[in-house]
C-alpha cells in the first residue's frame, strides 16, 4: 500500500513537472515571437 502511494506521488509530481515545463515552453514561444 505504501509502495503504490509512493508510485501515485511520484506520477503526480512528474506532471506538475511536465506541466510547468509546458507553460515555459509557451511563455518562452509567445516571447520569441514579440521580438
Amino acid at each position: 500500500m505504501i509502495l503504490m502511494r509512493l508510485m501515485f506521488l511520484r506520477q503526480q509530481g512528474i506532471s506538475q513537472v511536465t506541466k510547468k515545463l509546458q507553460a515555459m515552453v509557451v511563455q518562452f514561444v509567445s516571447m520569441d515571437r514579440m521580438f
